[in-house]
């Protein structure tokens, strides 16, 4: 585990339920400690334990008990002048020091606690919560009634607690209209190139038709042409052969006419 992680407390106070979303500081020189307080989220086991010391909005809110726990989450090495700077409001700190017995408690600073000099190189910073998850946490107990050892009055419980997932990255909208106009153009193109070649072969098929009409066409006029010819031809030969044989008649009977105009009988 070598990335800063997110998780969150799902907190119920009274009758509402907030959920507290927290950056735990993996870089940190305290990633032993860290580590240990990210497993305790991560398996769920600060369920049903209590908030227990309420100073809203001044100082802080602590919490966390795991009642029985054996386990282990502040580790000495950790502690370092950088790991323990207690110099902003929404900062997760352990709850105890290296001189304590093992516990699983933490504390939520609503202010810089800077100027509290007893509380300085003692107690190891695990996280941050974000803004939105402080404000409104500050909101929902600043008003809340508590005792003389400032334990409220109205149980204050962490119901669950878990890892965020990481989002996957989304584009841009700049991004998404630059690959939207591509796509656009893409398809623009291969619609022109289905219309062009359509276009290509409905101009072939319709040259192909007027190709093959003309042809027939030819063929029937050279046909036509053939069978008129061939009647004229026979036209032609039945007239000179009647021709003949009335000039054949008329030259008879103008030699008979002339034999007997010679007195030829």
């Amino acid at each position: 585990m070598d990335e800063d992680r997110r998780v969150f407390f799902a907190v119920k106070i009274g009758q509402e339920t907030i959920h507290l979303i927290i950056k735990l500081s993996i870089q940190s020189r305290a990633h032993q400690t860290i580590k240990n307080f990210y497993e305790l989220i991560k398996s769920n086991s600060y369920k049903n334990t209590e908030f227990h010391r309420i100073i809203s909005p001044e100082f802080i809110i602590q919490g966390g008990g795991i009642t029985g726990f054996q386990g282990e989450l502040l580790r000495s090495e950790d502690v370092h002048e950088d790991t323990t700077k207690l110099d902003r409001k929404g900062l997760i700190v352990v709850a105890s020091d290296v001189y304590q017995d093992k516990s699983s408690e933490f504390f939520i600073t609503l202010k810089d606690l800077s100027e509290f000099n007893s509380l300085q190189g003692r107690f190891i910073v695990l996280g941050e919560l974000e803004n939105k998850s402080l404000d409104k946490l500050i909101e929902l107990t600043k008003d809340l009634q508590v005792d003389d050892r400032d334990k409220p009055l109205e149980r204050v419980s962490i119901i669950k607690t878990g890892e965020l997932q990481k989002k996957k990255k989304q584009p841009s909208t700049e991004q998404e209209e630059v690959k939207e106009k591509c796509k656009r153009k893409r398809h623009s193109s291969r619609d022109y190139d289905d219309r062009s070649h359509r276009y290509h072969e409905s101009t072939h098929h319709h040259r192909s038709e007027k190709h093959r009409d003309e042809k027939d066409e030819s063929r029937h006029h050279s046909r036509h042409h053939s069978t008129n010819h061939s009647h004229r031809s026979r036209y032609d030969k039945d007239y000179s052969d009647r021709d003949n044989k009335r000039l054949k008649k008329s030259n008879t009977r103008s030699q008979d006419e002339v034999r007997k105009g010679r007195g030829f009988k």
